[in-house]
């Protein structure tokens, strides 16, 4: 659902990461930087078009503008592919024919002084269809055998921060963020059907001690989860609210050891208490030589059916 050219960079967290992120992460975490309007190495505009010989259909561009205090960027993407091909003959699409539509706007105030926000809204309709060809050998009296999965998404987020010239080492953020993900799914005789909504905040505030190499962070995060889902035809319904508070310590000693201690509290729907410690380190022996510790805890939550 993020096309190559909206981003900027990825960043790979192996293992447990920090408790800023929440008690899941058990085996790492991705995280996707994407182009941002107030940065020059972000073209102004960006058109990339693309076809083949399957009837497929590409269309990938930006355009940024600054107003003032304000640096805004609109992507959006498109894709169509409605050619059913079989080259290996076994009555079965080589690859699904698919249509998606993706935009995205996103605005960055910097006043200059201490207040600095982000405003971002973005919409995903993708439909993907596939399985067996009209004209496929089958049983008599048995339908052909479709898949298909429809996905419709929304997500609004607000960035609220205040940082500190004159201690740079000091910030205070702020994240509001709404997500709406509907989908619509049937594999031959079987449906499944979803929707989620989930709000999320997270506070966070920074800053060190009288010496740099000495640092730490705290906040608190709130997260309101419902999904209701529908499968064949078992119907099933799991509402989360979360509220926590986490604490991060941070210790360097010249750019060679590096030690972050940290934990959080949660209370899952005010009953189940999820206590979640963890601690890294790092040494540089030399430029070439890095020796990773990481240990703690960490929780995943599954959605069976899905």
């Amino acid at each position: 659902y993020i096309p190559g050219p909206w981003m900027e960079s990825i960043q790979i967290t192996k293992g447990t990461g920090s408790v800023l992120n929440g008690f899941e992460s058990t085996t790492g975490q991705i995280n996707v930087e994407f182009k941002k309007p107030n940065e020059d190495e972000t073209p102004k505009f960006f058109l990339n078009l693309f076809t083949d010989n399957f009837a497929g259909h590409e269309i990938n561009t930006f355009y940024k503008k600054q107003f003032g205090k304000w640096s805004g960027i609109l992507m959006a993407y498109g894709r169509s592919m409605q050619k059913e091909t079989d080259r290996n003959g076994d009555g079965f699409m080589d690859q699904p024919n698919n249509r998606q539509i993706n935009l995205y706007n996103r605005w960055q105030y910097h006043s200059g002084k201490h207040l600095e926000s982000q405003i971002g809204i973005r919409f995903l309709s993708d439909d993907i269809s596939g399985g067996q060809i009209e004209n496929s050998s089958k049983p008599s009296g048995y339908p052909l055998y479709r898949t298909s999965v429809q996905t419709k998404r929304a997500e609004v987020f607000v960035k609220l921060g205040f940082v500190f010239p004159e201690k740079p080492e000091k910030s205070i953020g702020n994240i509001f963020q709404f997500t709406y993900h509907d989908m619509r799914s049937a594999f031959g005789l079987k449906n499944y059907n979803a929707d989620q909504r989930t709000f999320y905040y997270q506070s966070i505030y920074q800053n060190a001690f009288k010496k740099l190499n000495h640092s730490y962070r705290v906040g608190i995060t709130y997260r309101y989860d419902e999904l209701n889902q529908q499968f064949n035809p078992l119907p099933g319904k799991i509402v989360e609210h979360m509220p926590g508070v986490f604490g991060e310590y941070t210790y360097s000693y010249l750019d060679k050891f590096t030690v972050v201690a940290g934990m959080r509290e949660d209370l899952r729907n005010g009953k189940e208490s999820i206590f979640t410690p963890r601690l890294h380190a790092k040494y540089n022996f030399t430029e070439n030589t890095i020796v990773r510790i990481s240990g703690g805890r960490s929780y995943r939550r599954s959605f069976i059916i899905a």
